[in-house]
């Protein structure tokens, strides 16, 4: 069973990671997807690591423990990567587009 949620989550959070530019519902999606495979796969260490950037440090950290973790971790790293960004432009949209008003007056 706990096999399964993982399996499922990943598959939600890189497929929500490669459409999160284009689409807000996708990104969305990734942003709940994170803590869903945290706290439903049962580690409650791992909830510390709601946040995208400790998430990506601890699936880096697993790398270190060997080949096996990489099929795991690579993916992982890099949607996690994707969703950081999308979460940093939807955040920082407004701000630029206020900023680029600001000087245009």
């Amino acid at each position: 069973m706990l096999e399964f949620i993982w399996v499922a989550c990943a598959a939600v959070i890189i497929s929500a990671a490669v459409r999160a530019k284009h689409s807000t519902q996708a990104a969305r999606t990734g942003r709940w997807a994170v803590p869903v495979l945290y706290l439903a796969a049962g580690a409650v260490v791992n909830a510390v690591l709601l946040e995208f950037a400790a998430a990506i440090a601890f699936h880096v950290a697993l790398l270190s423990l060997g080949w096996g973790f990489y099929l795991w971790s690579i993916p992982m790293i890099g949607a996690l990567s994707l969703l950081l960004r999308a979460e940093l432009q939807t955040r920082l949209a407004p701000v630029a587009r206020e900023m680029s008003h600001a000087r245009a007056a």
